[in-house]
């Protein structure tokens, strides 16, 4: 016995639905699963751009700290 046949049989023994009918956009968590992913990863890119604005502004005043004093 191959396992889709097995896998099947163990459907109709739990009383599952295995008919051949096309997977509904709307009856899945895809769109969950994008906006979640959409979500971090505006995060991850607000997270950078922070750092990179921190870091340029202490960049700024050790430059101009070492213009100042040398």
């Amino acid at each position: 016995m191959d396992l889709d046949t097995n896998q099947n049989s163990q459907c109709k023994e739990k009383n599952i639905d295995v008919g051949e009918q096309p997977v509904r956009v709307e009856n899945t968590a895809i769109l969950e699963c994008l906006e979640v992913v959409m979500s971090e990863y505006k995060i991850e890119r607000d997270k950078k751009q922070s750092f990179e604005t921190r870091a340029g502004i202490i960049m700024a005043l050790l430059g101009a700290t070492c213009g100042i004093f040398f």
